[in-house]
């Protein structure tokens, strides 16, 4: 298969995956549409992940999996399988997760239909740790308004379960995005910067199960003190902004926008800068606590000495 004509690539980050991992391949394998490549991004897991990994790309020759020496987060592993990849479209899958068999086929009739559409993604179904059903999850992000604004607003105001990304998205406006960051809901702002670049269709099918277990949480994330993640979500919805080729008035409609959404989540944000303020007046306060504590202690002590001195003489 010519890189040329690659149609579809899948991209896998995994970390500790193992126990879920077997269905979500398998399901990816078992797509009606032959015509893609299944990129495995390991994040250096320490179960059986890179035993599984190797042992389905030694049977497949459309798997390629790369194994990560260290950790370096969820979100840096999913743009590290759109970086190695080279279909026209990409689908970040997930371990937890799996997609019915016609998933890939449906959304990709759909793009190659549409020119205007950058995502396809399809109902879901929300699973257990066991696999049992939960509930139908009706998206609301069928976002067809020709106006980047329009679309813009309309995502930021419906969202909820961010797993739009998991459908099949075109790869050259991918390249113009700034993919997944490393703070809480950045998905979301991937999602919001993705549809000023084109529509999203929903397919009215139920055709990806994701999976909602203790150890499906979140991603995980750098280990900072001082976390400001409200604050950075805030002004990467800007930059995006700023980037996207829409006209000066379609900007300002959403600068507009973003500022009263602040203003709307002002006590979120106050709080974030409070906590930081104080995780910062902590880290200076201790040594100056620990050298008053000496300076308190060491004339009591130095007096303490003296007196068992004298007393050992008499």
């Amino acid at each position: 298969m010519s890189n040329d004509k690659l149609r579809v690539s899948v991209g896998l980050p995994v970390y500790n995956g193992g126990r879920y991992l077997r269905t979500s391949i398998e399901s990816i394998l078992a797509q009606t549409c032959p015509d893609f490549e299944l990129i495995i991004t390991d994040n250096a897991s320490t179960d059986n992940t890179e035993q599984i990994c190797r042992e389905y790309a030694a049977i497949d020759k459309r798997i390629r999996y790369y194994r990560n020496e260290n950790n370096i987060g969820a979100p840096r592993n999913f743009n590290l399988a759109f970086q190695l990849s080279r279909g026209q479209y990409l689908k970040w899958a997930t371990s937890d997760d799996y997609v019915a068999a016609e998933m890939i086929e449906k959304c990709l009739e759909v793009l190659d239909r549409n020119p205007d559409v950058v995502l396809c993604y399809p109902r879901a179904k929300l699973i257990d740790a066991e696999g049992t059903f939960l509930e139908n999850y009706d998206d609301v992000l069928n976002l067809q308004d020709p106006i980047a604004s329009h679309r813009f607003i309309q995502l930021l105001n419906r969202i909820k379960l961010a797993h739009q990304h998991l459908g099949l998205i075109r790869s050259a406006v991918l390249k113009r995005t700034s993919l997944l960051g490393d703070y809480i809901a950045a998905d979301i702002n991937f999602l919001a910067e993705l549809s000023l670049y084109g529509k999203f269709f929903e397919v009215p099918e139920y055709l990806l199960f994701r999976r909602f277990h203790p150890g499906s949480s979140s991603w995980d994330r750098r280990n900072r003190s001082i976390r400001l993640d409200a604050w950075e979500a805030s002004w990467r919805f800007v930059a995006a902004v700023r980037r996207c080729p829409s006209p000066f008035r379609d900007k300002f409609a959403m600068y507009r926008y973003l500022f009263h959404r602040m203003f709307w989540r002002k006590a979120a944000l106050g709080r974030e800068l409070i906590g930081a303020f104080r995780q910062v007046l902590s880290k200076f306060s201790r040594p100056a606590n620990k050298m008053d504590q000496s300076l308190r202690s060491g004339p009591s002590n130095r007096a303490t000495h003296e007196r068992e001195v004298r007393q050992r003489k008499l």
